[in-house]
């Protein structure tokens, strides 16, 4: 599941994965669910640095990580994702 995908579109990324797991679920439970839980519905003052709530920016990982963080998650990661990316 990429975060990506997650974010553009809740709905179609969590129904695709419900149905690769073969788990059954009810279409407008989970559509209620993405739309209770977006971003969006969350208040501004929850949401930022320091929050449990970040920024839910594609690609905020680069600014907020330093490079030795970087390294070691690529390096520990590599392996899985090489054996299904």
């Amino acid at each position: 599941m990429r975060y990506e995908d997650l974010r553009g579109n809740t709905f179609g990324a969590l129904r695709a994965m419900y149905g690769a797991l073969e788990i059954g679920f009810d279409e407008a439970q989970l559509e209620a669910a993405v739309a209770k839980h977006a971003w969006e519905q969350i208040p501004e003052g929850d949401k930022g640095e320091g929050k449990f709530y970040g920024k839910a920016e594609l690609g905020g990982w680069r600014e907020d990580l330093s490079a030795e963080q970087i390294r070691i998650i690529e390096e520990i990661t590599a392996p899985i994702l090489s054996k299904y990316y």
